[in-house]
């Protein structure tokens, strides 16, 4: 099948791996996500270990994130690279819905990019995005 893109805005927490967490959360409670066959769980871990490679192609994939902007790691963007893309180090949701790509592909396989949305200067989103599944 392939690995699918995703991405999610969500509402802006200081700590962005509690959002990733309340996140990964509502997609399973909604059932967001594929698998294949009739794999299920009753935790988004569970999901997940029971797709075994194939994982759920959602941000289910990503079971943590931090602060950093090392390439090897689930995490933020460079600000050198952010302003390369957008111009400015506080971009607005609508600044970054129109290099979705470029943020999606940031990170290789299985990995996942945060970004924080501004709106007049505040932190007002979260935005994730990655590409998962096989």
């Amino acid at each position: 099948m392939g690995a699918s893109g995703w991405s999610y805005f969500v509402s802006y927490k200081s700590d962005p791996n509690e959002a990733l967490q309340e996140l990964r959360w509502e997609v399973f409670k909604k059932k967001r996500y594929y698998v294949y066959d009739d794999v299920s769980g009753n935790s988004p871990d569970e999901l997940l270990r029971k797709s075994e490679e194939n994982g759920t192609h959602s941000i289910i994939d990503i079971t943590s994130i931090t602060e950093t902007d090392d390439l090897n790691q689930n995490g933020t963007i460079k600000k050198e690279d952010l302003m390369k893309i957008l111009g400015t180090d506080k971009p607005t949701r609508e600044m970054i819905e129109g290099k979705e790509f470029e943020f999606q592909s940031y990170r290789g396989r299985w990995a996942c990019t945060y970004l924080i949305c501004y709106n007049d200067g505040i932190p007002s989103e979260i935005y994730f995005t990655g590409y998962s599944g096989d």
